[in-house]
């Protein structure tokens, strides 16, 4: 009788991350901060970002992963307002939530 073993990609669900963002004078995301870090992410699938609202356009961020640790912002955008900041959307990249 042969075994074979067979390795598998484990899709994991991460959840619960939240972030808020923090824009400057000059209407550019300044930072994103994270304010729960979650769980159930993983380096294999890490959360996407989305920079939603606050009627800017052009804004993009990387999750650094381990739970949501850090958020990297890659461009500032531009056009976001202090009184009303863009929602910061942390989703799992496999469901989506």
């Amino acid at each position: 009788m042969t075994y074979v073993e067979s390795e598998q990609l484990i899709q994991s669900t991460g959840i619960g991350a939240e972030a808020i963002s923090v824009i400057d004078d000059y209407g550019q995301l300044q930072s994103v901060k994270v304010i729960s870090g979650g769980s159930g992410y993983t380096s294999q699938f890490t959360p996407k970002v989305t920079i939603d609202g606050g009627n800017g356009s052009g804004g993009t961020a990387l999750a650094l992963i381990g739970g949501v640790k850090s958020i990297t912002l890659l461009d500032p955008g531009q056009g976001y307002q202090s009184t009303n900041p863009p929602k910061i959307v942390i989703e799992d990249p496999i469901n989506g939530v």
